[in-house]
């Protein structure tokens, strides 16, 4: 499996792109890639999707594949 990063965020099996979903799904696929192997926070997560004016429901929404968009 190969992950790009920089310019779109894609990965990709076997020649094959991997749909990845919207915006806010590929950004959480990046922060998750950028900090492999660590333990990741949902205040992190949620930071690194709404910076610092989250929504009340944002912890909420990570835990919905549809809810980040």
């Amino acid at each position: 499996m190969d992950f790009r990063v920089l310019g779109p965020i894609e990965a990709w099996r076997d020649g094959s792109r991997i749909r990845l979903g919207g915006p806010k799904q590929r950004a959480v696929f990046a922060t998750l890639l950028l900090r492999s192997n660590q333990l990741v926070s949902t205040e992190h997560l949620t930071a690194s999707l709404w910076g610092e004016d989250p929504p009340p429901t944002g912890c909420n929404r990570l835990a919905t594949s549809r809810g980040v968009d």
